[in-house]
């Protein structure tokens, strides 16, 4: 499944809260192409607005579009979780410095064949996401390091950002 998705590198231009929905934003996306993608995320509360404005952060890009509470969302963006024992922990995939809106994630072993953009009843992403796992900050697909040509990705599991 790994070959069949594309994930990227995007730059959150702009973002707000949803209108018509407590927990979720609104974000503006580049992924170097010249014009932004929509992204609605679930981050409400757990990450704060003025972290993501202006991060690079990293998405999953070929997922079918969808409407979340009337609003057209054009990708996932990618965090990694934790559980401390009492609850889990979210926090954002980093890409290492270096990196560029645009650029793809990959991992060594597997020759990328996205499809260009993957159907609705398609299980390539929740095999992709059965897949991933965090271990020592790093992103891993089935043991293997998630990176993109600067680098490797990684997730700051410690880091509290929510304000």
């Amino acid at each position: 499944p790994w070959a069949r998705i594309d994930i990227r590198v995007g730059r959150i231009v702009d973002i707000v809260k949803h209108p018509n929905a407590d927990r979720l934003f609104i974000e503006q996306v580049d992924f170097g192409t010249g014009e932004t993608r929509q992204i609605i995320s679930g981050l409400v509360g757990v990450i704060d607005i003025e972290v993501l404005r202006g991060r690079l952060c990293v998405f999953f890009y070929n997922l079918k579009p969808a409407n979340i509470c009337k609003t057209l969302s054009q990708g996932m963006i990618m965090c990694g979780k934790h559980n401390d024992g009492e609850c889990d922990i979210v926090r954002l995939v980093t890409p290492p410095e270096g990196a560029q809106p645009g650029d793809r994630v990959f991992v060594d072993g597997i020759e990328a064949k996205p499809d260009e953009q993957l159907k609705a009843k398609d299980t390539v992403l929740p095999d992709v996401l059965s897949g991933l796992a965090v271990s020592g900050g790093r992103i891993l697909y089935k043991g293997a390091v998630a990176k993109v040509a600067a680098g490797e990705l990684t997730v700051d599991l410690e880091q509290g950002i929510v304000s």
